[in-house]
């Protein structure tokens, strides 16, 4: 591959998406999630169209598997005979036969799966032009600064609408969510648990800029920065009063810190001295006390860790699993289809449209098949950006590793995925992982 004059400019139009975007409600309507769909469809048509490609043998396995999943969600979309569609999914067409139907699909929502095919579209699409810009240090700092940048300029609104109680809200919530902004920040989206989980994968994600930046005697004027816009997200995110971002971050770091210890047992002895020990000490008693004045503190004093109504929620995508579970009833229908199933006590809360569980949710809407083909290619991105290659001291890629972890660890137990602007960026932190780990840009650079 060989770079040219649009590299620099690709790399800064690619930026500016995560600086945008995250205020369109972090894409929850149709409009808005095909609106980036169709600006990282025209970025990446430029790229590939301008830059010579040579051979990718590191990225044909994971391209071809996610081509083989697209093609795959594409067949949702087609018309298929009566008897071909009750060998495959007999529930799919007992709901067709309901509303005497006269063409057969296999998902029971045609229109709502070719959204979604779009958005799923989008998800290789990002992987690509990523792997395409991504060739120095310099333009995978440009990208991840802009992603922190992005939320932070999110942070500071969000935090003077906390303290005015939303006097100069610009980016109002969609109904029915109406949660007042004393009652817990939300953004510039509309449910708090997923601007918490933006906040917390971009935190990741500045804690490695800052790490490494330390590490390699950088510039102090951009550790400084760094130090300001991590505690802005802190302080906005323990003031989302979202319990399991905060959990999940923390199991994130955790995972990620025993990992990094198993592999480099000589820092142990290198690093883990009584300076540091008061130093990590000290750092914990400021964010325990920050902890106890913040609105999420009232919900672990008061909640604990009730699962308000997730149960329910589990016991309703299983009732749709059990119903299609080798192709489910098709992408993007799970939020109409499962009315049908949910049991009484959930009444009409937007709530019961989503799993609260990202795993169930996409094995009730793409059964087993489509939940395999996924995994495949994300799999694959996953054991590559964990594996050892003498990158273990990489700052970057250690707050990438607990971004991952956390998006992963939340996904358990809330929509991450009912918006699209977090699985979009967990595909951006995932790719800029792999490359780190496989390509390795200048891994000894600092900005």
């Amino acid at each position: 591959m060989t770079l040219n004059r649009l590299h620099t400019p690709l790399i800064f139009c690619f930026s500016v998406l995560f600086i945008v975007f995250p205020w369109l409600h972090g894409l929850d309507l149709a409009w808005e999630q095909l609106l980036f769909a169709g600006c990282t469809l025209l970025l990446f048509g430029v790229n590939i169209a301008t830059v010579k490609i040579g051979k990718a043998r590191q990225v044909k396995w994971i391209s071809l598997a996610f081509l083989v999943w697209l093609v795959w969600c594409a067949l949702y979309l087609l018309k298929l005979p009566a008897s071909i569609l009750e060998l495959i999914s007999p529930k799919t067409l007992y709901w067709y036969n309901l509303g005497k139907a006269s063409d057969y699909y296999l998902s029971v929502y045609r229109q709502a799966s070719l959204i979604e095919w779009f958005k799923f579209l989008t998800i290789p699409v990002l992987f690509w032009t990523i792997w395409l810009l991504v060739r120095s240090r310099r333009a995978l700092y440009i990208i991840a600064n802009a992603i922190v940048a992005g939320c932070t300029i999110t942070a500071i609104y969000s935090l003077i609408n906390f303290a005015s109680d939303g006097a100069y809200e610009v980016v109002g919530s969609i109904p029915p969510w109406d949660l007042a902004w004393k009652d817990g920040i939300r953004g510039t989206f509309s449910y708090k648990n997923q601007y918490a989980m933006y906040l917390a994968l971009c935190m990741a994600l500045a804690a490695g800029l800052l790490a490494q930046n330390i590490v390699s005697r950088g510039n102090r004027k951009y550790s400084t920065l760094l130090t300001i816009q991590l505690l802005l997200l802190a302080v906005t995110l323990i003031n989302t009063s979202s319990r399991g971002a905060i959990v999940s971050l923390v199991g994130g770091a955790g995972i990620t810190f025993l990992l990094f210890i198993y592999r480099n047992r000589a820092y142990v002895k290198r690093f883990l001295t009584a300076k540091l020990l008061v130093s990590v000490l000290a750092l914990f008693v400021v964010m325990g006390f920050a902890f106890s004045q913040s609105s999420v503190y009232d919900r672990f004093a008061n909640q604990q860790l009730e699962d308000n109504g997730r149960t329910y929620l589990r016991q309703t995508a299983m009732g749709v699993i059990s119903d299609h579970p080798l192709t489910g009833s098709g992408p993007g229908t799970y939020p109409f289809i499962q009315h049908v199933y949910k049991p009484m006590e959930l009444g009409i809360s937007k709530m019961s449209k989503r799993a609260h569980n990202d795993y169930l949710e996409t094995l009730a809407s793409t059964g087993i098949i489509g939940f395999t083909l996924l995994a495949l290619p994300l799999g694959l991105l996953l054991l590559a950006t964990f594996r050892n290659r003498n990158n273990e001291s990489d700052g970057v890629l250690i707050g990438i590793r607990v971004a991952i972890l956390t998006f992963l660890i939340q996904s358990s137990f809330d929509t991450n995925t009912g918006i699209f602007f977090l699985p979009v960026l967990f595909i951006t932190v995932l790719s800029l992982g792999f490359i780190i780990n496989f390509r390795n840009p200048d891994s000894t650079k600092h900005v």
